[in-house]
């Protein structure tokens, strides 16, 4: 699935459940002031500097390269 198409909203996985950042049409995941935060590449999950970090599934979840859950993404 490719996440950097359409609208899409990332939360964290803390309690309360809070709005990491969006996505609106580009390959950028940018927090709540717009700036970037990772960059996305199909499935992949990149650091600004371009290191590779983990992969999404097709469920939105965002995994870490120990598997750790960073983010899920759902439709916004």
């Amino acid at each position: 699935m490719s996440y950097s198409d359409g609208k899409w909203i990332a939360y964290g996985y803390a309690k309360p459940r809070q709005v990491l950042g969006y996505i609106d049409g580009d390959e950028f995941l940018r927090d709540g002031a717009g700036v970037p935060i990772f960059r996305i590449d199909g499935e992949e999950l990149y650091d600004l500097k371009g290191r590779y970090r983990g992969t999404i599934d097709d469920f939105g979840n965002a995994t870490n390269l120990t598997g750790d859950r960073i983010f899920t993404l759902e439709p916004g």
